[in-house]
């Protein structure tokens, strides 16, 4: 994969086979020895070229990862020398960033989930940058080697103890809104007060759905469904003025807010947000 070249062995046969190469002791101890030496380098380029290793490590983490997540005693070399960037830009190692902490928040799109990202700046909450296309497979991995950490996205569930509201009406007019039995509708006393409401995705429904994509089930949607919650603040001055006559627009309203901040709206979704954005702007609502 990313190494290549030849090596000169008279041990060897000219003339052998895939099978035999997997099975040859002198192939074992070759491909033992070559996994310790690129330990090694990489342990002296993290002790004594930290600035250099840090610009590489973009562009050979997902090897490396790999790598641990197949050999364990390569695993064993190279663990305190993992980095992870944090929301801040800066590096730090993974087990610095994962160490005595039984959850670790984590984003693998700034920029999709830049509103999460916002609120966490809020709370002064620190999160991990994890967008390599073999994060969520070394996450798992990491989670099976260290059965008291977990991660979760910073979209699946809240950052803070918020308090939970009661208020049943609301509660049933946003419900009604949404007209979709598999979205729940949570009332909470978020910290923040500039944010109406926020859309969650479970984090074991969203790895289970991605596990069936990657092995090919085709039905992998209809079998693990997103588990999606409306979060509305109740603190929010806007919540604070929906009423009878008006909750049909501002819950709408609210709710594909907050789903625009998760993910794009169908065409459809869009079109009549677009409309009622008009007819709100229009003093019609």
């Amino acid at each position: 994969m990313l190494l290549k070249g030849v090596i000169d062995c008279p041990d060897l046969p000219l003339n052998v086979s895939r099978s035999f190469l997997q099975n040859d002791g002198t192939v074992r101890r070759m491909s033992s020895h070559i996994t310790k030496k690129v330990a090694d380098r990489l342990i002296g380029l993290y002790n004594n070229e930290r600035e250099q290793f840090e610009e590489y490590w973009e562009d050979i983490a997902p090897f490396v990862k790999y790598g641990c997540m197949r050999d364990e005693k390569f695993l064993e070399k190279v663990e305190n020398i993992l980095l992870v960037k944090t929301v801040k830009g800066e590096y730090t190692t993974f087990v610095s960033a994962t160490e005595d902490k039984e959850k670790i928040f984590y984003a693998s799109d700034e920029k999709g989930q830049a509103t999460y990202l916002e609120q966490f700046e809020k709370q002064g909450k620190e999160a991990l940058i994890l967008d390599s296309f073999i994060d969520p497979h070394f996450l798992s991995f990491w989670e099976m080697k260290h059965p008291k950490t977990r991660f979760a996205r910073i979209d699946s569930e809240l950052a803070e103890d918020a308090a939970t509201a009661e208020n049943e009406e609301l509660k049933a007019w946003f419900t009604e809104a949404i007209n979709d039995e598999k979205i729940q509708v949570s009332l909470q006393e978020l910290s923040d007060p500039e944010l109406p409401a926020i859309v969650l995705l479970s984090e074991q429904s969203r790895r289970m759905l991605e596990m069936g994509m990657s092995f090919g089930m085709a039905d992998a949607a209809e079998k693990f469904p997103e588990q999606l919650t409306l979060v509305v603040n109740t603190k929010n001055p806007i919540v604070g003025k929906i009423t009878a006559e008006n909750h049909d627009t501002y819950c709408h309203q609210i709710f594909d807010l907050a789903m625009l901040a998760h993910r794009p709206l169908s065409s459809e979704k869009m079109g009549a947000f677009l409309k009622r954005s008009y007819e709100i702007l229009n003093g019609n609502a």
